[in-house]
């Protein structure tokens, strides 16, 4: 429904979904995700955050809610939720690249650039990765760096990767 341009009738569909199984963290992240597509941010952390109550475990929980903070510039706690869903699950480029950003956003610039780089390391095909790493280089001042990694993201989309 959401992405058929009906975002209000999504976030009633799931919000059922959700008053249905109310022990389902999988009802919470389809609210969740419909609700911020609808740019109901604020109500999508709350989503969010009851999936990761009933699903402390669950990577997609954390990195749903850690996006959904972001989006509210609650960039120290989307952090925090990064950081917690790189412990659950180590190997996942695209956590560690979010992380990342939002410790740049946090104000931690300096932590950022290893997670990035291990992000890297882990998916050097991902261009949204590379893109991420310019923005961390850019917020330390590395302008040169930044703009390689830009350039290799261009070069990455152009070969038609991810």
């Amino acid at each position: 429904l959401a992405a058929a341009g009906r975002p209000a009738d999504a976030v009633a569909h799931f919000a059922r979904a959700a008053e249905l199984e109310p022990e389902s963290a999988d009802a919470r992240l389809n609210l969740g995700s419909a609700l911020a597509q609808a740019g109901r941010d604020r109500e999508a952390v709350v989503a969010f955050a009851q999936a990761v109550r009933l699903a402390p475990r669950l990577p997609a929980a954390r990195l749903n809610l850690g996006n959904a903070l972001g989006a509210i510039g609650r960039w120290e706690d989307a952090a925090a939720q990064f950081e917690a869903a790189v412990k659950l699950a180590p190997g996942e480029a695209d956590l560690r690249g979010r992380l990342g950003v939002a410790r740049v956003n946090a104000g931690r610039t300096a932590d950022a650039v290893g997670e990035v780089e291990e992000a890297i390391r882990l998916r050097p095909d991902v261009p949204e990765i590379h893109e991420q790493l310019a923005q961390v280089l850019r917020a330390l001042g590395r302008n040169a760096e930044a703009l390689a990694r830009l350039e290799r993201a261009a070069e990455l989309r152009r070969s038609g990767s991810r």
